[in-house]
């Protein structure tokens, strides 16, 4: 437990493994978090690699361990710090400041969460969210030996990170605290003049945008598609679909341009093939406004519910067929569209961050 002397408003240390000023799932969630808490009267320091993130705001402070690498994990390439460097500027981060809590996003990630949790001298919640095991993610686990025993308070996104966690170290009364999302007040903006389908998303395939091209050729409603995003496989797939002339690609925008053009579209698309542990991204296309239509994998139907249109994943003709009945449907899609809104509220980080908050005393306690 930390030796500093009580305070009215508790000092907490969020650590995120991912670099801060790369966009992503992890990081988006450890930026609104901190925003959050901090609006809830806690002083929040985050600790991770990278420099502030262009789309951070309030009075959160941020401290940089080092540059990160690109490094393959769970079908992606993360962005995380690996240099001894990087563990010893985690582990004086924590030393240095009076911290009630550490808490510590997916604490297996090396060597920020690993130094997070060999460090701390308060107590330690500790938030997983991967789902699923593979050879690395099972060393990974043996490398962090008696660590675990310093998590006062394991966290999972869904009940399939939880498993994971459960699985990979032996976990128990694993608390389920789903992803948050912001809501923006006054709904969504005015709709593009031209129906429209957005994609969001590392252009990887785990992702499935090669799905959703290949299922765009079967379109037949008058439509564009909006890309977001690139990665390794975005040469391949411009070159090969360079003929449709209905696709639109944005390359890598900033957070306020994403939500301009996804709340203008018409239908927001995430054809992920798997590997999602909880779908935060459609929580954020339903809070502006955006109808959804998904894969029908565990960690979207746990974020949907009846919000969104499911298809089986990595099924081109099925997903076409949904776009096609959407995009002739308007009344569908707003009935999806409200239905959504109402779904983000109830996963707004607003109530992620109070029952944080209730974690973190029960923690101290």
């Amino acid at each position: 437990m930390s030796p500093c002397r009580p305070s009215s408003r508790r000092r907490v240390a969020l650590v995120c493994p991912y670099d801060v000023s790369v966009p992503g799932g992890v990081q988006t969630q450890v930026i609104a978090l901190a925003e959050e808490l901090v609006v809830l009267g806690t002083r929040v320091t985050v600790v991770a690699p990278g420099r502030v993130p262009s789309r951070a705001a309030g009075d959160v402070a941020y401290i940089d361990v080092g540059r990160a690498l690109r490094v393959a994990a769970n079908g992606s390439r993360a962005p995380v710090a690996l240099s001894p460097a990087a563990a010893v500027r985690t582990a004086g981060a924590l030393h240095r400041d009076c911290f009630d809590v550490v808490h510590v996003h997916e604490p297996m990630v090396p060597l920020v969460g690993l130094s997070a949790l060999a460090a701390a001298r308060a107590a330690v919640v500790a938030t997983f969210h991967r789902s699923g095991l593979d050879l690395a993610y099972r060393t990974e686990a043996k490398a962090l030996g008696g660590l675990a025993r310093r998590i006062v308070t394991p966290v999972a996104v869904s009940e399939a990170a939880r498993e994971t966690a459960v699985r990979a170290l032996g976990l128990t009364d694993v608390a389920i605290v789903p992803n948050g999302v912001r809501i923006v007040p006054g709904g969504h903006g005015d709709k593009a003049p031209v129906p429209t389908v957005v994609f969001v998303g590392r252009h990887e395939s785990r992702k499935g945008l090669a799905v959703l091209l290949e299922a765009f050729g079967f379109v037949e409603q008058p439509a564009r598609l909006v890309v977001i995003g690139e990665g390794p496989e975005t040469p391949a797939l411009r070159a090969r679909f360079a003929s449709d002339r209905r696709l639109e690609w944005c390359g890598a925008v900033d957070d306020e341009t994403r939500r301009l053009l996804v709340s203008s579209a018409d239908l927001f698309c995430a054809p992920s093939l798997g590997g999602e542990s909880f779908g935060v991204v459609l929580l954020e296309a339903m809070a502006v406004g955006t109808a959804v239509v998904a894969s029908d994998i565990p960690g979207y139907r746990l974020a949907a519910g009846d919000a969104a249109e499911l298809v089986p994943p990595g099924d081109p003709v099925a997903l076409a067929g949904a776009l096609n009945r959407l995009l002739a449907d308007g009344e569908r899609r707003a009935a999806l569209a409200a239905t959504g809104r109402r779904r983000a509220e109830e996963h707004s980080m607003a109530r992620v961050a109070s029952r944080y908050l209730e974690l973190y005393e029960a923690a101290l306690s």
